[in-house]
């Protein structure tokens, strides 16, 4: 899923534009070590200054036109994350029936997901900025000033490196179990309404029970997941400093070095501290990976198993059927089974059936806020009669909160759909006389 959502052609605009930036800026300290080296031997300086100043203000320009494709590649992500959730879940219409598997999925993909899916976006993208300008920068210092400090970066890389591995499980555990109160916190959330807008004091107070519970848990988790990973950054700058600023003093206090590659190495002492602030981020941001890794197999994980679901039992001797030609109508008590019925025939026929449940939230283009429940279930009738192309048209109590005079009217459109030969199931309140 990962490679789908994240990896295709809207990525390369900020990668170029990337790479581009990062040059230029690493430049920026070539030419500060020979503006240096000519004030030293008084040489004219006039090229390199102009050099230093040039490699300060391009950026700029490749830097605004990467967050233009940044924000395009993100919408991008967005886009390929709901094509491919959308291609898992479609046509299942027995996980539709599974009331507690709609409210984990709604709750996971129309709110966390599209979050997760941001947030780890700009992730690889600090990684990728970081990365390539900690890269580029070592390698220019090392030329300019020292060569033995890509010796003692690495050195202390690879100590950050081993902190971060010992201490990658833990964190993905911590945030693992983090989204996970946070996504049960947000179905929390999604039953507010109910709860709270119609007034009945015994369902609010065991619904706040609920949330203060929920909320709790989900701050204790998050706070652990958060504080422990603060640790891990604090050790990793420790791993990352030391070693530089050993080799820094030991040059300038005891090098034997001439006045000019003196004055070239304090020339680029703030940059090697800017990178070793890079480098401390980036470390602390590829440790927090396992919490990114945490939050996407949770998304994941939510699109495993689907297929295990099944619609409910249907019993037979308990349910009425009543054929008027193409029309099959059936009536039963509740739990019998009816539904059911209409789904697995929807399952079994696919697109070249219309599932038309009671209440729904089915996208219809005629639809209109200010039509009424019957004059809603009209339009619909009649646009998927017309636009959708099926055979097979499974009606699930359309009658059950219309009055006489819809009934009627929605009785005659049924009634021509099925002269005109589609076929044609309904599960009905009563038959029609």
């Amino acid at each position: 899923m990962l490679r789908r959502v994240y990896l295709h052609r809207d990525a390369l605009g900020w990668i170029a534009l990337l790479f581009l930036q990062q040059t230029i800026v690493a430049s920026s300290t070539v030419w500060m070590a020979r503006l240096a080296e000519r004030i030293a031997s008084g040489a004219p300086v006039t090229g390199p200054l102009l050099l230093v100043l040039a490699s300060l203000l391009l950026p700029y320009v490749p830097g605004a036109l990467l967050l233009l494709e940044l924000e395009r590649w993100t919408f991008a992500t967005q886009a390929r994350f709901f094509d491919v959730l959308t291609r898992r879940l479609f046509h299942r219409p027995a996980l539709w029936s599974n009331r507690d598997k709609e409210r984990d999925l709604v709750a996971l993909y129309a709110k966390e997901g599209p979050r997760t899916v941001e947030d780890f976006g700009r992730y690889l993208y600090e990684v990728a900025a970081k990365s390539l300008n900690v890269l580029f920068n070592v390698a220019v210092i090392s030329f300019v000033a020292d060569a033995r400090f890509v010796v003692v970066y690495v050195v202390s890389l690879g100590l950050a490196a081993l902190a971060i591995r010992l201490q990658a499980a833990r964190n993905e555990a911590l945030a693992h179990s983090a989204e996970k109160q946070r996504m049960h916190f947000t179905g929390v959330l999604v039953d507010f309404w109910d709860n709270v807008t119609l007034g009945n004091a015994y369902n609010r107070e065991v619904w706040t029970a609920r949330f203060r519970t929920s909320f709790e848990a989900a701050k204790r988790t998050v706070l652990r997941a958060e504080g422990f990973q603060q640790t891990v950054s604090i050790a990793i700058a420790l791993l990352t400093y030391g070693p530089v600023f050993a080799l820094l003093v030991g040059t300038l206090a005891f090098g034997d070095l001439s006045r000019a590659q003196a004055l070239a190495i304090v020339v680029v002492i703030p940059r090697t501290f800017q990178i070793l602030n890079y480098s401390q981020e980036l470390l602390a941001s590829l440790a927090s990976f396992s919490t990114f890794r945490g939050r996407v197999r949770l998304l994941q994980e939510g699109l495993s198993n689907l297929d295990d679901t099944t619609v409910g039992r249907i019993d037979f001797p308990a349910l009425a059927v009543q054929h008027l030609g193409k029309r099959t109508i059936i009536r039963g008590p509740n739990g019998s089974g009816k539904t059911s019925i209409l789904l697995q025939l929807k399952e079994r026929f696919g697109s070249s059936a219309f599932y038309l449940p009671a209440e729904h939230h089915l996208a219809f283009a005629r639809a209109g806020e200010a039509q009424s429940t019957g004059e809603r279930a009209a339009s619909a009738l009649e646009e998927i009669i017309a636009k959708s192309n099926v055979k097979l048209l499974l009606l699930d109590e359309w009658d059950a909160n219309l009055d006489p005079r819809n009934i009627e009217a929605l009785e005659r459109q049924i009634e021509k759909a099925a002269h005109s030969g589609l076929e044609v199931v309904e599960v009905r309140h009563r038959f029609p006389q």
